[in-house]
């Protein structure tokens, strides 16, 4: 039987003030994915109105704040979702849009638990839900000239990854060993997630990825890449966490903005301190378990 389709268009209002860009934070819990997530406040296109219009009015109608909407972005974010009867096609398109005035009136949107501005250098772009993430990312590089550097775990600039470190301490071999899983957001590509995982012996104290990079250089040989379009593909990857803790790995670090929370909720008897630290000696230093 041939699953329907159904197609929605809405409009964000994407509103920029002093390099920061205004968010609302989604409320709503039957929708996991999205629920706790940051986005740009928008909505579905009323009767005789054009993309403005429901920006303005939108953008209004979840903040408060009065808004001129400038310039529609190019072309629509596509998302699609499957529910239970249909698969749900969205076009997402966005609109520019400036303050008309610096106060806000109150709104009661029970969909909404926050109203937030951010500063759009330091945003972390996987806080933000697919769509709003993108155009957001548009407006950085087109408006403020903000661009990622490059791929790494660490980029300058705009904050375009996360990750985690998972541990392991054997020590009848007195030897210790990492796993990190990184997701970094590549929104300037097609394919705009990609999911690596590093992995290999501690040699000496670490506090982030860079440090354990610099002690394997040999890892990069062994990087395994899936790119995705959609963060919800990157969700499968959780089960290599998973396994690597039945075999005795703990967490150790995970960023703050680590898209899976909720697997963090779950595990927090497996997040412990780090087991590896350097002992002084004479003349050498050495991992002491």
């Amino acid at each position: 039987m041939n699953r329907k389709t159904k197609e929605l268009k809405v409009v964000l209002g994407l509103t920029l003030s002093s390099n920061k860009v205004l968010l609302t934070k989604r409320d709503e819990k039957s929708l996991p994915d999205i629920h706790n997530m940051w986005e740009v406040p928008g909505g579905k296109v009323e009767k005789d109105e054009d993309h403005f219009k429901t920006a303005e009015r939108e953008v209004y109608e979840e903040t408060g704040y009065q808004v001129r909407a400038i310039k529609e972005f190019p072309e629509p974010y596509i998302v699609t979702r499957g529910l239970l009867d249909l698969d749900l096609v969205v076009y997402v398109y966005c609109v520019y849009c400036e303050l008309k005035f610096d106060y806000k009136f109150e709104v009661n949107d029970k969909k909404i638990s926050q109203i937030k501005w951010f500063d759009i250098e330091s945003l972390e772009y996987l806080d933000v839900i697919a769509g709003s993430r993108e155009f957001i990312y548009q407006a950085a590089t087109e408006l403020l000239n903000i661009k990622s550097t490059n791929h790494d775990s660490e980029c300058e600039g705009v904050n375009f990854s996360c990750n985690i470190i998972l541990e392991h301490i054997d020590i009848k071999k007195n030897s210790a060993k990492f796993y990190a899983l990184i997701i970094n957001f590549h929104p300037e590509e097609s394919k705009a997630y990609s999911v690596q995982f590093r992995y290999g012996k501690i040699k000496s104290y670490y506090s982030n990825l860079k440090d354990l990079y610099k002690q394997n250089p040999e890892t990069s040989n062994f990087q395994i890449k899936q790119y995705c379009n959609d963060l919800e593909m990157v969700k499968p990857f959780l089960s290599q966490l998973n396994s690597k803790i039945k075999k005795g790995y703990y967490v150790t670090q995970y960023s703050d903005n680590f898209p899976f929370k909720s697997w963090i909720e779950e595990h927090k008897e497996d997040i412990k301190d780090s087991k590896v630290y350097l002992k002084p000696k004479l003349k050498q230093q050495r991992l002491d378990f």
